[in-house]
C-alpha cells in the first residue's frame, strides 16, 4: 500500500509498504507509521491516511485521503496550511484565513451544497506545527476544468447553475458572511448527482452585522477577473461583491475566456447569449455597487422573469467514465444507456452550431494577411531563401494563425490588431527596401479576404464534422 507524506518539500513523499492492506490499515494493531525520508507521522490524527496531492494553492496544499476509521476507509480531503516563503504577517493571515474556514464551515457545512466539515487539528512534530482541516470528499469536476477541457456551455446550462446556486450564497449572506473567492475553480459538479458545491471558504470574511459598516475592509484575497472593484481596492464588501464573482463566472462559462481578458464586452466572444441573459449578467459584474444587484434573492427575481426562446436539443454528456453532466437540461441516468443521435443528425448539429459570422469576420482577417504576406514571399521571400522556404514559411505562419483562431486562442479583435500590425510592418518595409515589393492592392486584399472568409467557415465545417465522426466511432 502507498501513503503519501503531508510534510511540503520532503525529497520523497511516497512511501510503499508492501504488507500493508486497507483492511490491516483498520485494525487497532496497527500503530503509527512514519515516511520513510522524513520521518513525518503518515497517520494524521491517528486516522487520515493521505492518497495523492490534489491542488496546491498559495496558502496550503489539498490531498485526496481515507479515513480508516470508517467502513471501506471512506474518501475524504484533507487541507493542509503551508507557511514556506511567507514572511510573519503574511504566516499569521494565513493562520487566521485558515482558523477562519475551520469556524465557518462549522456554521454553514449544513449545507447540503457546502462540503462538511469532518475535522480539524493541529499536529506538532518535533517542535514544527502543522495545521490540517479535513472536509467530505466531493467526486466531480471543477467548473474551471469542465470548460478547459469541453469549451463554453449553452446559455440554458448557464442558467441552471445560476438557479443552484444563488441560494446558496443567500444561505451564506444571511449568516453574515461574503465568501469573497467566488470563481469555477471553487464550483464544483458532482459527476452522478449533479448537484453543485461551493469550495474553499478560506477566504471568507465573516462580518458583525449585515449594515456592512465601513470598517469592514477586504484582506486583499481575491482572484483577479473575478474580484469587483471594491474587493481590489480593499474597501468595504457586500453580498454584492459575492455577485460580481458569480457573474464573472458566468461569463467564463459562455464564453470559455477569463473575464479580464474579454472585459464588458464579453457578450461579441458569446454571440449565442440571449439579450436577457446578457442585461442580468451585465449588473451582476457592474463596476459601481449601487448598478449592481444587492443580494442573490434579487438575481433569483431577475431569473425567474427571464423569458428565453426554446433551445435545441443538448449534444450528448462527454463521457467521463461516468454519467455527468454540467447541467439537469443533459442528465444521463447511470441505468440508461446514452442515446447518440443518429450520424444525419450529428451533421446537421455540427453545421448549424458554426457562429458563421464571428468566423466571417476572421476569415477576411486572415485573407488580408495571406495577401500581405504572401506578397512578402513572392518577393523578397524568394529572392533571399528561394521558392520552396518561403512558401513553407508562409504556410506556418497562416496554418498557425488559422489554428489558433480555431481553438479560440485568437479572437476577432486579435486577428484585426495582428492585420494592421503585419500592413504597416509590410509598409515599413517597403519603405525601407523601396524595390522589389509588390504591396497588394486593397481591391487584391479584397478578392484574397472573400475568398478566405468563406473558406475559414468550409474549413471549420470540415473540422466540426472530423470531431464528430471521432466522437461517433469513439
Amino acid at each position: 500500500m502507498e501513503i503519501f507524506c503531508s510534510r511540503p518539500g520532503c525529497a520523497q513523499p511516497r512511501n510503499e509498504f508492501a504488507e500493508l492492506s486497507s483492511q490491516s490499515l483498520q485494525t487497532a494493531t496497527v500503530g503509527q507509521l512514519f515516511c520513510q525520508t522524513c520521518g513525518m507521522p503518515l497517520i494524521l490524527d491517528n486516522r487520515y491516511v493521505i492518497e495523492k496531492p490534489l491542488a496546491q494553492g498559495g496558502f496550503g496544499i489539498t490531498y485526496l485521503a481515507r479515513d480508516r476509521r470508517t467502513p471501506g476507509m471512506k474518501k475524504c480531503v484533507v487541507k493542509q496550511l503551508v507557511f514556506h516563503g511567507f514572511d510573519a504577517a503574511q504566516a499569521q493571515l494565513a493562520k487566521q484565513l485558515f482558523y477562519r474556514e475551520g469556524e465557518v464551515l462549522e456554521v454553514l457545512g449544513n449545507h447540503p451544497q457546502i462540503p462538511e466539515l469532518l475535522a480539524f487539528f493541529e499536529l506538532d512534530v518535533e517542535g514544527e506545527s502543522f495545521f490540517y482541516l479535513v472536509q467530505e470528499y466531493i467526486d466531480g469536476l471543477t467548473l474551471e476544468k469542465l470548460i478547459k477541457d469541453f469549451g463554453p456551455l449553452p446559455q440554458s446550462d448557464v442558467i441552471d447553475i445560476l438557479d443552484k446556486l444563488l441560494p446558496v450564497l443567500q444561505f451564506i449572506h444571511d449568516r453574515q458572511s461574503v465568501h469573497r473567492d467566488i470563481k469555477p475553480a471553487n464550483i464544483m459538479v458532482h459527476r452522478q448527482t449533479q448537484v453543485y458545491y461551493l469550495l474553499d471558504f478560506g477566504a471568507v470574511k465573516q462580518i458583525k452585522s449585515i449594515t456592512y459598516p465601513p470598517n469592514t475592509q477586504s484582506t486583499g484575497i481575491y482572484t483577479p477577473g473575478y474580484a469587483a472593484p471594491e474587493q481590489i481596492k480593499s474597501q468595504a464588501i457586500y453580498p454584492a461583491t459575492d455577485i460580481y464573482g458569480l457573474g464573472a463566472t458566468c461569463i467564463f462559462l459562455l464564453t470559455g475566456k477569463e473575464p479580464e481578458i474579454v472585459g464588458h464586452n464579453w457578450r461579441s466572444y458569446a454571440p449565442q447569449t440571449s439579450t436577457a441573459l446578457g442585461d442580468i449578467i451585465d449588473r451582476m459584474v457592474a463596476l459601481s455597487l449601487k448598478d449592481r444587484y444587492s443580494s442573490a434573492n434579487d438575481v433569483i427575481a431577475a431569473l425567474s422573469s427571464l423569458s428565453l426562446p426554446s433551445s435545441p436539443a443538448p449534444e450528448p454528456s462527454p463521457d467521463l467514465g461516468v454519467s455527468f453532466s454540467p447541467a439537469k437540461s443533459v442528465v444521463v441516468e447511470m441505468s440508461q444507456p446514452v442515446q447518440k443521435d443518429s450520424f444525419a443528425a450529428s451533421i446537421v448539429r455540427s453545421v448549424n452550431s458554426i457562429p458563421l459570422q464571428t468566423y466571417i469576420l476572421s476569415g477576411f482577417s486572415f485573407g488580408v494577411q495571406l495577401g500581405i504576406w504572401g506578397s512578402l514571399a513572392l518577393t523578397q521571400g524568394f529572392r533571399l531563401m528561394g521558392a520552396v522556404p518561403s512558401l513553407l514559411l508562409l504556410l506556418g505562419f497562416l496554418l498557425t494563425l488559422l489554428f489558433l483562431r480555431v481553438q479560440n486562442v485568437l479572437d476577432n479583435k486579435d486577428m484585426l490588431a495582428s492585420t494592421i500590425v503585419s500592413f504597416v510592418f509590410i509598409l515599413i518595409l517597403k519603405a525601407i527596401f523601396r524595390s522589389g515589393f509588390a504591396v497588394p492592392t486593397l481591391v487584391d486584399l479584397l478578392a484574397v479576404s472573400l475568398v478566405m472568409g468563406f473558406g475559414i467557415v468550409a474549413i471549420l465545417v470540415v473540422f466540426r464534422l472530423f470531431n464528430q465522426i471521432l466522437r461517433q466511432i469513439l
